[in-house]
């Protein structure tokens, strides 16, 4: 299926700014070298359906432009799979987000959190 709207123009946006983020660093910017999103913690939760060959793509290319763009990956990526059951996933995601992301906005990432084993993106 398609991602939602607002999620792939912000998608196309992480694009423009990986480009133009990659031109700064080959013009020896090193204010460029650190990513402009260094501040930034983020997780993906994708949604999919494995019956379709680009599997939770959209979410797999949100996770990987922010992490280039210095983001801080907060959890690793989950992608729930509509063939198998959304529930575990999205239920086990879901459960500790709020208190992951708040634990990392505190500073404190090395908060004893539960963690969503993410799927194999290969």
């Amino acid at each position: 299926g398609d991602p939602p709207e607002n999620s792939d123009r912000f998608l196309r946006y992480l694009k423009k700014e990986l480009k133009n983020n990659n031109k700064n660093k080959s013009d020896n910017n090193p204010a460029a070298t650190t990513g402009p999103l260094r501040h930034l913690g983020f997780a993906v939760l994708g949604l999919g359906d494995t019956n379709y060959d680009q599997f939770c793509q959209h979410g797999k290319m949100l996770d990987k432009n922010l992490q280039e763009l210095g983001a801080c990956r907060v959890r690793p990526l989950a992608c729930a799979d509509e063939a198998t059951g959304l529930e575990d996933v999205v239920d086990a995601w879901t459960a500790n987000i709020l208190m992951e992301m708040t634990a990392f906005c505190r500073g404190n990432q090395d908060a004893t959190l539960p963690v969503v084993s993410p799927v194999e993106t290969a």
